[in-house]
């Protein structure tokens, strides 16, 4: 990863790289060890499964459920997509590193 690093700095004009570590996988020891700074971490979040295959939670707002026959005004995304038996898997965060050109 270092020389991956040397070799883009060497190679670009940059004022920042900016990079996301799932913290399912990662503690961020690499980055730190490469100069990055922790910027901000980032809460768990979640997607949903359908026929055993992720999807993302944006194509399962509230806007978009409206279509759905289940949908209701006062019903919660979670509720709406329960009730159609789609299970709900969380990761554990992501953390923003920031490596800045000085």
């Amino acid at each position: 990863a270092n020389r991956l690093l040397k070799k883009f700095k060497q190679d670009n004009t940059w004022s920042q790289v900016i990079s996301y570590a799932d913290r399912r996988w990662s503690d961020g020891d690499l980055y730190f060890k490469l100069n990055f700074k922790l910027n901000h971490i980032n809460p768990p979040g979640y997607y949903y499964i359908i026929d055993g295959t992720r999807k993302h939670r944006w194509n399962y707002r509230k806007d978009v459920l409206k279509t759905w026959d289940n949908y209701a005004d006062n019903k919660t995304e979670f509720q709406i997509t329960s009730e159609k038996g789609i299970g709900r898997v969380w990761d554990c965060g992501t953390m923003l590193f920031i490596l800045e050109n000085k």
